[in-house]
């Protein structure tokens, strides 16, 4: 399975590439955002298990094989 981390929690990566990533069984493990608090809105939206401070945070992760760049 591919992990994903998404940066930028978009309309776009909300209504396609989240919905086209499940359907292949693949799954968006962490978001990132302009802020902590929209990044933790966006991942408890979309069901996503973590949300990141910043894009560093998010790439320090070692559950992350792919990025997705939304923003």
């Amino acid at each position: 399975m591919l992990r994903w981390g998404l940066i930028g929690g978009s309309d776009i990566s909300a209504t396609r590439m989240i919905p086209a990533m499940r359907a292949v069984d693949q799954a968006p493990v962490a978001v990132s955002s302009s802020s902590l608090e929209r990044a933790e809105l966006f991942a408890d939206r979309q069901n996503i298990e973590a949300a990141c401070r910043d894009v560093d945070d998010l790439l320090a992760r070692d559950d992350i094989d792919a990025v997705y760049i939304s923003s």
